[in-house]
């Protein structure tokens, strides 16, 4: 169970059994760091897309300078 979902949880339980402000900021939180965590997997996504381009890019540039040699 992540942190977040733990907090989510732990949130719910005490709204159920208890209405003060704590319940709320617990919620809050773990809806806060749900957020952050899905922002940091979008953000990794995106960076893994780019990686991998690059890598294409320099493998082809690569092939090419092959292509190069072999004709010559």
């Amino acid at each position: 169970m992540s942190l977040g979902q733990l907090l989510l949880t732990l949130g719910v339980a005490l709204l159920v059994f208890d209405s003060k402000k704590l319940p709320k900021l617990i919620v809050d939180a773990a809806c806060f760091f749900a957020t952050c965590r899905q922002y940091y997997y979008d953000w990794m996504a995106k960076l893994e897309q780019i990686l991998q381009q690059a890598m294409l890019e320099k493998q082809l540039e690569q092939n090419k300078r092959k292509a190069q040699k072999i004709e010559k």
